[in-house]
C-alpha cells in the first residue's frame, strides 16, 4: 500500500535541482495503442517523433510535454514506467552508481541532440534511469493535474536502498509519521533543496517487487480508475486518502504498467 505525501499540486515547482526526477517514459510492444489509452485518460495529446527514432512518442498537456512512450525492445517483461534523475555529468553518476553498488542496464548514450540517458538498477533490484539535458531539458509540466506529481520507491526494508540513492545524487531525507505504519515515510529533497520531489515507502510485507512508482495528476481520482477499468485496465487496489496528503488509486494499463492517479487534498 502506498502513501504519498505531496501537497497541493498548484503548490509545486518543476523539480529541475541536480539529482531530482524530471523525465518518466513508457516502454510498450504497441506504441499507438498504449498512447491512445493514456491520451484518453489524462487528456494528453501525442506527437510521434517519427520512424528514425523508433517512434518514440511524446505526451503533452496542454501544450506542454509531460512524458513519453517508447517502444519496447524486450517483450518477455511487464513494462513499467521509468523515472529519469537528471545529472549534469552522465559519465561520471554511471560510475558512482557501479561503485555504490547500482548495474547498468544500457550505458550512457546520445539521444540525438536531445539528452544523453543511461538505464540502471540499484542494489535490490529497482530500475530507474539518469538523463543529461541538451536542448530536451525535461518535463514542461511538473507538479500539477495532467502530469508527474511525485515519485515513490516501494521497498522491502531502507537498506541498502536509501545510502545507495544518498551516495549516488546525495539526496538529502526527512523522516514523516505514518500513523499506524510500523515503518515511517521518507521524504526525499534533492541535495540543497527543501521542497520534496519524493519519497521512500517501506512495506515488510509487501511481495512485490522493488520498484518507482509515478503518480500522475488527476481532477478526480475515483473517476480516473473507472475510466482505467472501462478501457482495459486495471484497479488494485481501493482508492485510498489521508487527511492533508491527498487521495490516490493504484491503477495498471492494459498491458499490466502500474501507475497511480493522484487528487490534492481540497
Amino acid at each position: 500500500m502506498s502513501r504519498s505525501p505531496v501537497r497541493k499540486l498548484s503548490e509545486m515547482a518543476p523539480q529541475f535541482a541536480e539529482g531530482a526526477p524530471y523525465w518518466v517514459d513508457l516502454s510498450a510492444a504497441d506504441v499507438p495503442s498504449t498512447v491512445a489509452f493514456y491520451c484518453r485518460l489524462f487528456g494528453w495529446d501525442a506527437t510521434d517523433m517519427g520512424e528514425e527514432s523508433g517512434h518514440y512518442t511524446t505526451l503533452s498537456y496542454q501544450g506542454q510535454e509531460v512524458a513519453a512512450v517508447g517502444p519496447a525492445f524486450n517483450t518477455d517483461v511487464t513494462p513499467q514506467w521509468i523515472t529519469y534523475f537528471k545529472s549534469n555529468a552522465l559519465y561520471d553518476t554511471t560510475k558512482a552508481i557501479e561503485a555504490a553498488g547500482g548495474v547498468v542496464r544500457m550505458p550512457p548514450m546520445d539521444v540525438f541532440d536531445q539528452t544523453s540517458i543511461a538505464q540502471f538498477t540499484d542494489p535490490i533490484g529497482a530500475e530507474f534511469a539518469v538523463s543529461q539535458p541538451k536542448k530536451h531539458t525535461g518535463a514542461q509540466r511538473w507538479g500539477e493535474v495532467g502530469s508527474v506529481c511525485w515519485v515513490e520507491l516501494q521497498i522491502r526494508q531502507a537498506e541498502p536502498s536509501l545510502s545507495f540513492y544518498q551516495r549516488v545524487f546525495g539526496w538529502t531525507t526527512k523522516n514523516m509519521s505514518m500513523g499506524d505504519q510500523d515503518n515511517p515515510y521518507t521524504l526525499l529533497h534533492a541535495a540543497g533543496r527543501d521542497d520534496g520531489f519524493g519519497g521512500i515507502y517501506i512495506d515488510e510485507r509487501s511481495g512485490q517487487v522493488p520498484r518507482w512508482w509515478v503518480y500522475f495528476g488527476v481532477d478526480d481520482h475515483e473517476a480516473a480508475a473507472a475510466k482505467t477499468v472501462e478501457m482495459g485496465g486495471s484497479q488494485l487496489t481501493e482508492p485510498m486518502s489521508v487527511p492533508e496528503v491527498g487521495s490516490w488509486a493504484i491503477l495498471a494499463d492494459p498491458n499490466g504498467s502500474v501507475f497511480c492517479a493522484f487528487r490534492p487534498p481540497d
